[in-house]
C-alpha cells in the first residue's frame, strides 16, 4: 500500500478539530514509506500479532464488554496468536489522541470514530470501506440513510452499527387520560400539535405543571432542522451541499422555524424559560412532560430511572409535516467503526471488523444495549434485513442524514470537536435561542444575518482547513 504524505491544509483540519494539539501538529511527521520495490509487507504475515482498537465504550459497559465476550473472541479463536487490545478513549480525545499516538508510532488500527468522521477522512487516515463491505455481501443490504452517515468524498470511511433515529418517546397513559389514541402516535405537525396541547396541563393560577413537550430555551436546533427538511427546506443549498449558500433565511426554514418557536408563545405547550427539573431527572418517564424528542442510546437509561414506569412508555416514528408526507427524521450511527489506513496489520484489522459485521456480532451489541427487549423499535442496525419489525423503514428511506450529519458525508463539518462546528453552533444556531426570546420568529433581518455568518465561516473552514 502506498503511503500518503500530509499536506499542511490536512494537519489544519485536524488541529482545528483537536483541542490542545495544535503545536504539536506542525511537526506531524509522514507515515513511514512503503518499502523500496513494492507494497508494505501484507498485514497478516506481520511481526505484531495485536491488534489496536479505540472505542467510545470502556471494558465496563455492556457494548464494551460485548466487544471483547463475543467480538475479539471470536476473531482471536479462528486467528490463533492474534490478540486484540482494548483502549477507551472518548469522542474528545480521539482526533488529539490519533495524531500523538502516530506521531510515537502506535496510532489505533481500529476506532470507534464517531467524532472524528470528517477531519480523519479529509487528512487521509481512514480507509475506505465499500469495497470490503461489498465483498462481505452486505452492501445492498444497507439502509442509505445510515450507509450515507459514514461517507465522505464518495467512500465509506466507517462502519455504522448501533443505528438509530430521534424518535418521539411518550406516556400512553397521559394520551389515554387526554382522550387520544396511545397506540397510534400522530404522523402530523397539525395532528402532533393538537395532542400536545391536549396534553399540556396547568394548576389554578394557569402556570404549566406538565408540559405538552419537552423543550429547553428553544426546540433543539438538530430538530429544528429537520422540521426544516420536513417542510421543503434545509440549513443549505441542497444542490451544492459543500459550497452551496446557507439557507435558513429561505422561507421554508423560517416557515418551520416559526412553527416551532409558536408551540411555546403561541400555543403554550411548554414554559418560555423552559423547564425546570431537579437533577437527575429524566423528564418524560417520571412525568413531568408528556412527550419528548430522544436519541435510542438514552432510553435504557429511561428505564432504569424509573422502571415502573417503563410500559408506560411509548414511541413515535419521526413524522412529516403533512399527512402522508415523507417522514424525515435526524438519523445517527453511534458505533462507527474505522480501519487506520496506514495501519501495518490492516488485513488482520479488517479481519477483525469482518468479524465484527457479522449477523450474530450484530445482534450480540444490540441484546447487550437493550437486554430486556422493551424498546427494540429503537435499537437499529444498518441492514434492512436485520430490522424487519420495523414497517416504517422499510418503504422509503424515512430516515436521512439532517443537521451536522449531512455535513460529515460533504466534508462541511469535521467531527463534534473542529473548531468550525464550534462556530456554527456559537455563531449560527445559537441565535436560534435568542431569537425565540425576543420573540423575533421571521425577522428576516435577523435570519439573513445568521445565513450571511454561516456562509463566511463555512467559506473559511473550505480555503483554510480550520
Amino acid at each position: 500500500m502506498m503511503s500518503k504524505k500530509y499536506s499542511r491544509r490536512d494537519m489544519l483540519k485536524l488541529t482545528g478539530a483537536a483541542a490542545g494539539a495544535t503545536l504539536m501538529a506542525a511537526c506531524v511527521a509522514p507515515p513511514a514509506a512503503a518499502p523500496a520495490g513494492g507494497d508494505a509487507e501484507p498485514a497478516m504475515g506481520s511481526m505484531r500479532k495485536t491488534i489496536r482498537w479505540w472505542d467510545n465504550y470502556n471494558a465496563e459497559h455492556p457494548l464494551g464488554a460485548t466487544l471483547i465476550k463475543e467480538v475479539f473472541s471470536v476473531f482471536e479463536q479462528e486467528n490463533p496468536g492474534w490478540d486484540v487490545e482494548f483502549t477507551f478513549v472518548t469522542n474528545t480525545e480521539l482526533v488529539p489522541k490519533m495524531i500523538t499516538s502516530r506521531m510515537a508510532g502506535e496510532p489505533a488500527d481500529l476506532f470507534a470514530n464517531f467524532a472524528g468522521r470528517g477531519s480523519l477522512a479529509h487528512a487521509g487516515y481512514t480507509l475506505p470501506l465499500q469495497d470490503y463491505v461489498k465483498e462481505w455481501g452486505q452492501w445492498d443490504d444497507m439502509i442509505d440513510g445510515f450507509r450515507n452517515l459514514c461517507t465522505v468524498g464518495g467512500d465509506l470511511i466507517g462502519y455504522p452499527a448501533l443505528c438509530g433515529t430521534k424518535m418521539y418517546i411518550y406516556r400512553k397513559d397521559f394520551f389515554d387520560e387526554a382522550g387520544l389514541d396511545a397506540d397510534n402516535f400522530p404522523d402530523n405537525w397539525d395532528d402532533l400539535l393538537d395532542a400536545q396541547i391536549k396534553l399540556t396541563q396547568r394548576d389554578g393560577d394557569g402556570n404549566i405543571t406538565r408540559a405538552g413537550m419537552r423543550m429547553g430555551k428553544t426546540w433543539d436546533w438538530e430538530q429544528m432542522t429537520v422540521n426544516a427538511y420536513q417542510n421543503g427546506g434545509g440549513e443549505f443549498d441542497q444542490s451544492d451541499p459543500l459550497t452551496g449558500k446557507c439557507t435558513v433565511n429561505a422561507p421554508e426554514f423560517a416557515e418551520a422555524f416559526t412553527w416551532n418557536l409558536d408551540l411555546k408563545r403561541v400555543h403554550g405547550i411548554n414554559p418560555l424559560e423552559g423547564l425546570t427539573l431537579p437533577p437527575g431527572t429524566w423528564a418524560t418517564v417520571e412525568g413531568y412532560t408528556a412527550m419528548e424528542i430522544q436519541g435510542p442510546w438514552w432510553v435504557p437509561n429511561m428505564r432504569l430511572r424509573k422502571p415502573e414506569n417503563a410500559d408506560l412508555m411509548g414511541i413515535g416514528a419521526p413524522i412529516a409535516r403533512n399527512s402522508g408526507g415523507e417522514r424525515l427524521g435526524l438519523a445517527n450511527a453511534n458505533h462507527i467503526i474505522s480501519v487506520y489506513s496506514e495501519s501495518e496489520v490492516q488485513e488482520a484489522a479488517l479481519g477483525l471488523l469482518e468479524v465484527y459485521s457479522r449477523p450474530s456480532s450484530q445482534e450480540a451489541l444490540h441484546n447487550a444495549i437493550d437486554d430486556e427487549g422493551k424498546f427494540p423499535q429503537f435499537f437499529l442496525t444498518a441492514f434492512r434485513s436485520m430490522n424487519e419489525n420495523l414497517a416504517w423503514l422499510q418503504d422509503e428511506p424515512l430516515i436521512r442524514d439532517t443537521a451536522f450529519l449531512e455535513y460529515a458525508g460533504s466534508g462541511r463539518d469535521v467531527g463534534y470537536d473542529h473548531v468550525g462546528y464550534r462556530e456554527m453552533a456559537i455563531n449560527i444556531w445559537s441565535p436560534f435561542t435568542e431569537m425565540a426570546l425576543f420573540g423575533l420568529r421571521e425577522d428576516q433581518d435577523a435570519l439573513d444575518s445568521m445565513a450571511s455568518k454561516a456562509d463566511g465561516i463555512t467559506n473559511r473552514i473550505l480555503s483554510t482547513g480550520a
